[in-house]
């Protein structure tokens, strides 16, 4: 086994899990390559298959299966393969991926199509297809498209031209410029197909309008947008062409995103089938407007007056929420009303515009960095959750993770107390030598850090106050240095190692990190090795009762736990930030599961639990915001910190060694 390919295993293990044969796309989309490429696969996997006591049978119409041959020696391999893919939920895989080929096959329709017909085309049978039609319903409407039935006729979905091709969009999935698509739907991917050999051209065309206009779009949304400008051809020359409501249109002309699209559909008029119409434009508009990534610098007042109103009144009402729950107030930041406002004026148009609940799904979205910092995940869903009540409406992730970006960069921008270092610098060459020596720490530190770098021949030492000093700093022998004062020993000519460990002992001491250690009571942490994890529900179960003994205080806390979703996991940590007026006290928690498991969709490893009184203080929420995400960033600090426990001070100096990091 140790000379066979990962996904050869992979794609095996998921056969044999799987009921019934399974097709070369349905093993695409879990190994996330090409069918194409798990075709090539196939003499390697009949290889490994026989290898361990079975064969592969490929049937037409059906797709792949598995027949055991040798029961013993399968039997060693499933319970290595067992142990290996325990927590991976296969069969959840292949429900996302049939569902999306279920939804591809039916959104290029151009009328109602038999339930029978889809089955045949999917090698489905009638009930799984009917089966699924709940969950593609709720999908559909995500999109305003309904999924119309029809006896005898089959469905078809209804809704606008804009609609369908915001759908395809998410439906293609892939939208990097050199992405191969893996989608094994000929009739889907053709509406993306690059005719005419020119989509470099556009996208290039396309980015040079943008880039001497005056907004901004997320790189990924460019990308986007390139594939969107494609599907918005060819359905043109499809005759599928967007019809935009009379009361939309003179409001929408009046932003500055209308000029912006009616100069790339002109730059674009060179390619052929593309047709500028009005509708056209404000189609590529909506798209400008909601994907925005607006600099709070500009006078936002001015260009979105439609949009400024609520989102400033979200900007209030969302602080006010975090300061109520979290005893936190985040106007105390400079600039933090702009910047969040700048970040709701996307998300206030799309509501505006009824497009909110269009998804923006992908690999970028569920492990985009700001995911590694789960305090400002979890403010960011708060906040979403408070909008989504006030509109009725559905905040995507994509947004969810934009206000998240915001929050962390509060957060960021608070500076932790610090006192300036007061340094005495002796040197056996004296004055000169030692002035040598301070030269080259302001040179490389700036002088911030410093209230006094003092200079001194070592025999004066005596004559001084060591109350007034923190530090001594000199190139004598360690030997020769008796005071309580602590030193630094550092060459005159001090070297890179020397250097760098100026920074760490003498300059960082100054930050009080072990107040607010204490004041987290993060120096109080539990930890829990090997622990067993069922289900997502009975986790909150046990921890509601753990921490809880009051039982109103139990339902509130399982009540709020069932409302993380797995955005809250990041490389395999979820972060759990729980109210603390349930609990007596702050509370830090770690737990490491006995084996990977499922947290909804997602794989969970770690369980991090913290419940913290800030106080009202932005420092101690910065010290804890950085303590969660050292441990979101690299789960091997959590099995360092569980070896290690509290009997050592190994989570705080791993705090104060971040303070290099910014």
């Amino acid at each position: 086994m140790k000379n066979v390919r990962k996904r050869i295993i992979v794609v095996f293990y998921a056969i044999v899990k799987s009921e019934k044969s399974m097709t070369t796309s349905e093993l695409a989309e879990i190994c996330n390559v090409s069918a194409r490429t798990i075709k090539k696969d196939m003499e390697e996997l009949r290889h490994y298959a026989k290898s361990v006591g079975c064969t592969i049978h490929v049937k037409k119409g059906k797709g792949i299966s598995v027949e055991i041959n040798d029961v013993e020696k399968y039997e060693d391999t499933k319970q290595s393969l067992d142990i290996q893919f325990a927590s991976v939920d296969y069969k959840q895989s292949l429900v996302k991926a049939r569902l999306n080929q279920l939804a591809r096959l039916l959104i290029i329709q151009n009328d109602y199509i038999k339930l029978d017909d889809l089955a045949e085309q999917l090698y489905l049978s009638r009930s799984s297809i009917k089966a699924e039609l709940k969950e593609l319903r709720s999908f559909f409407n995500s999109f305003h498209i309904e999924l119309s039935s029809k006896p005898g006729s089959g469905v078809y979905p209804v809704g606008t031209e804009l609609s369908k091709r915001l759908c395809m969009i998410e439906l293609y999935e892939i939208h990097y410029p050199n992405a191969i698509s893996n989608i094994d739907c000929d009739e889907f991917t053709k509406y993306f197909e690059d005719k005419n050999d020119d989509k470099a051209q556009i996208r290039k065309e396309f980015l040079t309008v943008l880039r001497n206009s005056e907004n901004s779009l997320l790189d990924i949304l460019g990308n986007r947008m390139v594939n969107y400008l494609l599907l918005t051809r060819n359905r043109i020359q499809l005759k599928h062409n967007i019809e935009i409501g009379s009361m939309y249109l003179n409001l929408l002309r009046n932003f500055r995103e209308y000029k912006l699209a009616s100069d790339i559909l002109k730059a674009l008029s060179k390619f052929e089938g593309f047709n500028i119409t009005e509708e056209e434009i404000i189609g590529l508009e909506l798209l400008l407007l909601n994907w925005g990534d607006i600099d709070y610098r500009v006078d936002i007042k001015s260009l979105y007056p439609t949009f400024y109103t609520d989102a400033k009144e979200l900007t209030y009402s969302m602080f006010k929420l975090i300061e109520k729950k979290e005893n936190i107030n985040f106007y105390g930041v400079e600039n933090s009303e702009e910047e969040m406002i700048a970040a709701l004026i996307p998300i206030v148009s799309q509501i505006f515009f009824n497009c909110s609940h269009y998804s923006i799904t992908g690999k970028h979205i569920n492990d985009n960095g700001i995911r590694s910092s789960p305090l400002a995940i979890r403010f960011a869903q708060e906040s979403a959750k408070m909008i989504e009540d006030r509109f009725s409406c559905k905040i995507t992730d994509h947004d969810i993770n934009t206000i998240a970006v915001r929050y962390y960069s509060f957060l960021d921008r608070i500076d932790y107390s610090y006192v300036k270092r007061r340094l005495i610098i002796f040197c056996r060459n004296g004055f000169e030598g030692a002035r040598i020596l301070r030269d080259k720490i302001l040179r490389r530190y700036n002088p911030k850090w410093f209230e006094k770098l003092e200079i001194y021949e070592f025999y004066e030492v005596r004559k001084l106050n060591m109350e007034d000093y923190d530090y001594v700093i000199m190139d004598y022998d360690e030997y020769a240095y008796h005071y309580s004062l602590p030193f630094f020993q550092m060459s005159q000519i001090p070297t890179e190692e020397q250097m760098t460990e100026f920074y760490n002992r003498v300059i960082l001491s100054g930050f009080d990190l072990e107040k607010l250690y204490i004041k987290s009571s993060l120096n109080k942490g539990k930890y829990y090795k090997d622990f067993f994890y069922e289900t997502k529900k009975s986790f909150i179960n046990f921890l509601s009762y753990k921490l809880c003994s009051e039982m109103e205080k139990i339902k509130r806390l399982e009540t709020f736990i069932a409302k993380y979703t797995d955005i809250h996991i990041h490389n395999e940590v979820l972060t759990l930030f729980i109210p603390r007026d349930v609990l007596d006290d702050n509370l830090f928690e770690v737990y490491k599961l006995e084996r990977k498991s499922i947290w909804e969709e997602r794989l969970v490893e770690y369980i991090v639990v913290v419940a913290i009184d800030y106080q009202n203080s932005l420092e101690l929420c910065r010290f804890v915001e950085r303590a969660t995400s050292i441990l979101t960033i690299n789960p091997k600090n959590i099995d360092s910190l569980i070896a290690e426990g509290n009997e050592s001070n190994y989570f705080l100096e791993l705090l104060i060694r971040n303070i290099k990091a910014g």
